[in-house]
């Protein structure tokens, strides 16, 4: 981190199962690393919560091995969760202006980290367990990334909105594309319930 008072300093929490890298094959991890990868053009210095061997712009502070199965999820989660937040609230930990909870799960603890936390909700509601949205720490803000799914979370507090995911443009040169020969473009994907 660059030191510089001015700076704010942003946390951002992946998602445990995947290495975070430009290459991740998951969606969440590659908007994760668009948005860390801007943030220090905007004044912000950033460390990354991730899986041992992902590859950030700023600092990494690394969580364990990914999971190779999705049946180790939950014990890598509770195992992110709990490196997490031993170390926010140690002597090493510098001063985190937000805590970005990319994660989908990190969230739930806010109310054992002394820092605010914003949670980016990823999934349809109906992926998560209803409980979850019973006891919502005070610290913690959400947002979505669509405008339905936003409206099926507009009773949650805290709510400040939709943004939706971003790619990384350069990534993508669109004179690449010879879009004058062309009327249409091919965008091959995965698309996710």
């Amino acid at each position: 981190m660059s030191g510089d008072p001015e700076r704010k300093r942003v946390l951002l929490v992946a998602y445990p199962l995947l290495t975070v890298s430009e290459n991740s094959a998951g969606g969440a991890e590659q908007v994760l690393c668009a948005l860390e990868r801007e943030l220090p053009a905007l004044g912000y210095d950033t460390v990354v919560a991730a899986a041992d061997g992902s590859q950030v712009a700023g600092e990494l502070f690394a969580t364990g091995a990914p999971a190779s199965a999705p049946d180790q999820f939950l014990a890598r989660d509770e195992e992110q969760t709990r490196r997490l937040t031993h170390w926010l609230n140690s002597n090493q930990c510098p001063h985190f202006d937000l805590i970005h909870d990319q994660s989908g799960s990190f969230w739930r603890n806010a109310d054992r980290v002394p820092f605010p936390v914003l949670a980016t909700l990823h999934l349809p509601r109906s992926f998560y367990r209803a409980e979850v949205f019973s006891s919502i720490p005070e610290n913690v803000s959400f947002n979505c990334v669509s405008e339905s799914q936003l409206r099926t979370f507009s009773d949650l507090p805290r709510m400040l909105g939709c943004v939706p995911n971003g790619i990384a443009l350069e990534r993508f040169p669109a004179s690449d594309l010879q879009l004058e020969a062309r009327e249409y473009v091919l965008w091959l994907g995965r698309i996710c319930e």
